[in-house]
């Protein structure tokens, strides 16, 4: 029996493509993770809490799940194209607006990694129509999942007050509730809500949402720590961060060949154990890590938390219909930008109620680890799912 091998080259064009679009999203983290260093020293400036100056983050986050909820409108509507030139000419926009302030050329930086990703793509990007010209956004259930959103948050954050807005929360619940209805009778399609119908699809974008939550809500809190609680500087404190992000962005690609070749459970579940002991080590040493240890620490985490969480959502996509597919990415980036923001939000509330910033480092860390276990049972249930058991499927 001959066996033959047949191999795939990606083209310089898509190559291209891959890192325009790479280069875009490293900006916006970027000037993500600049804010978050910056806090204790801008909250002197302007003479702020920090639980406000929280809201730069959660607000940005906050946008950018909305954005995502118009990701399967915008695809069928306008071309790759369209979508890459109008992103850059926006993110160039209000890089620009933000860098007029006096002590904020912090941002004129990022606009090197978005020229070189505008060269990159106007030359890679083909000129190609639409796949659909005539689709048309149902613009109620967008306003009103957009609403449901924002009232969300700001119910979470005035919980710093001690009381709860009423009127908010009344105003979620009503927009959340019509969305719902609208989503499950409008013949336009928006977001296919009935995948959280599915376990297999619930019990995956439940521990999704949580490992994103403690991501940025840590990314929030521990350049804030190491400041506040040690008098490190704002620039080393970011560089905490580097090492752990950087060696896990570096180890994502076998993090999916580990996928391919051993399944799910293993990533899965060495992924969020890796992630679950780190925290419980920072939740016990809150009060004597110091940056050297920290850091260390932080890079276990990043370990742990990418390789379980970049690899839920291509086994969760893998065990749906062809058809679910794309509804089920759009779900996932939605609840991804979502989960990051409402973990600033409630990361920032936990801070604001208590005096000393490591007291604040401890219990947001406590209640990260009881993600990682909460995160362990609905892997285990997520297992069991009809899907997985089916002998027909392989990536267990």
């Amino acid at each position: 029996m001959i066996m033959t091998q047949t191999t795939t080259t990606v083209s310089k064009q898509v190559i291209k493509m891959i890192v325009a679009a790479a280069l875009m999203g490293f900006a916006g983290i970027m000037s993500e993770t600049a804010m978050n260093v910056t806090f204790p020293k801008l909250s002197q400036i302007f003479e702020v809490s920090m639980e406000t100056l929280a809201w730069v983050t959660t607000i940005y986050l906050l946008m950018v799940a909305i954005m995502m909820t118009l990701s399967a409108y915008l695809r069928r509507r306008f071309s790759e194209r369209q979508l890459f030139l109008a992103s850059v000419s926006i993110f160039v926009l209000g890089t620009l607006v933000g860098g007029t302030a006096q002590t904020f050329a912090i941002f004129f930086l990022t606009l090197l990694l978005v020229a070189v990703s505008f060269f990159l793509g106007i030359t890679s990007f083909e000129k190609k129509e639409p796949i659909d010209k005539t689709a048309k956004l149902d613009v109620w259930q967008f306003l009103l999942l957009a609403s449901a959103l924002t009232t969300s948050l700001v119910v979470v954050s005035e919980l710093e007050t001690g009381q709860l807005n009423v009127p908010v929360l009344l105003a979620f619940v009503v927009s959340l509730g019509l969305f719902i209805w609208k989503s499950l009778t409008s013949k336009r399609e928006f977001l296919n809500i009935r995948l959280f119908a599915k376990p297999v699809f619930l019990l995956a974008i439940i521990p999704f949402v949580l490992l994103q939550f403690a991501n940025i809500g840590g990314n929030y809190l521990i350049p804030n720590y190491l400041q506040l609680g040690f008098g490190v500087s704002s620039i080393l404190a970011g560089f905490a961060l580097l090492p752990g992000s950087l060696f896990a962005a570096l180890l994502n690609p076998w993090f999916g060949k580990l996928y391919d070749e051993r399944g799910a459970k293993l990533p899965l579940y060495l992924g969020n154990l890796l992630f679950t002991i780190s925290l419980l080590v920072m939740c016990l040493l809150a009060h004597s890590l110091g940056m050297v240890l920290l850091t260390i620490i932080y890079v276990v985490f990043s370990f742990g938390r990418v390789m379980a969480f970049g690899n839920i959502q291509t086994t969760t996509i893998a065990h749906l219909k062809k058809e679910d597919g794309p509804h089920a990415l759009a779900l996932f980036q939605m609840m991804n930008q979502y989960g990051g923001s409402i973990g600033t939000a409630v990361v920032a509330l936990i801070s604001s109620g208590q005096a000393d910033i490591k007291d604040a480092f401890q219990q947001t860390n406590l209640l990260f680890f009881s993600f990682g276990l909460v995160s362990f049972v609905l892997f285990f249930l997520m297992f069991r799912t009809k899907e997985y058991m089916t002998p027909s499927q392989t990536k267990e």
